[in-house]
């Protein structure tokens, strides 16, 4: 079984890889981590160096970031295997076309809860991957606690 865990650097993905790491997994399990990195808009030749050097720490940043989580999870599932990848782009179509290139039989993400209506409790990213995955998507959530938009929780006046 091949499951393709998507993380970030939230609460959020952290409280995952628990929620991933007390389940009950096949001997041949194999999970492939799989952190985004959002591209940085240019905004000028002057700024290529430092948009340089942004790059290479963010990268550096994630590539930590996936290193422990895979520790983490060889060492909580001892028998599987466990890969991480880092890519740049958005998200949700890197998120899915790293599932569709290793042949994944499942995507593991996690509901951030970013919506501006409280009925929409999951986050876009993980939304538009559960709409557009070829293979089985499990939204995660946590016992972390969902905030609301807060204009979700005025009320309406009537005249």
């Amino acid at each position: 079984m091949k499951v393709v865990v998507a993380i970030d650097d939230s609460v959020y993905s952290k409280d995952m890889l628990h929620v991933v790491c007390r389940r009950h997994w096949p001997q041949d399990v194999q999970f492939k981590i799989v952190s985004v990195i959002e591209p940085i808009p240019s905004y000028g030749h002057n700024q290529d160096e430092f948009a340089s050097q942004i790059e290479k720490r963010r990268s550096a940043y994630v590539e930590n970031l996936c290193s422990d989580a895979r520790h983490y999870i060889e060492k909580h599932v001892p028998t599987s295997i466990v890969h991480f990848e880092v890519r740049e782009g958005s998200p949700s179509n890197e998120i899915i076309s790293a599932a569709s290139q290793w042949e994944a039989n499942k995507i593991l993400i996690g509901a951030h809860g970013h919506a501006i209506c409280p009925h929409n409790l999951l986050g876009s990213v993980s939304r538009k991957v559960a709409e557009r995955a070829l293979c089985t998507v499990e939204i995660v959530r946590t016992g972390l606690k969902q905030e609301t938009h807060p204009i979700a929780n005025r009320e309406v006046a009537r005249a």
